[in-house]
């Protein structure tokens, strides 16, 4: 059974959601959350997210780079990259991945 991951952000909460396939004459829950990250210590401005890794945009002008995965029933989130934009403190205001290029867009410091 294959499911889409969707991921959210609740204020200092990550939170991955989990989208099963429709069936009429099923009877299971078709979507969950579960907490991926909890208890960010920089406030979160945007999120994007990939199969394996998610980015966060601070408000500080930081870029988090996040490993995601599930071991067992849990979920983990591994911090990789913890990148200082050099436009200052300014917030990170959307951040968008071109996959096809393998490029990451970051709108910051306007």
């Amino acid at each position: 059974m294959q499911c889409d991951i969707r991921i959210a952000l609740f204020s200092t909460t990550l939170v991955a959601g989990f989208i099963g396939p429709c069936n009429a004459n099923a009877m299971y829950t078709a979507f969950s959350l579960e907490s991926l990250l909890d208890g960010l210590s920089q406030k979160p401005e945007c999120i994007y997210a990939t199969d394996t890794h998610v980015y966060i945009g601070t408000a500080d002008g930081q870029v988090l780079l996040y490993r995601i995965g599930r071991s067992g029933a849990v979920w983990l989130a591994t911090l990789e990259v913890k990148k200082s934009l050099p436009c200052g403190k300014k917030p990170v205001e959307r951040i968008e991945g071109i996959p096809r290029l393998n490029y990451l867009v970051i709108l910051a410091g306007i």
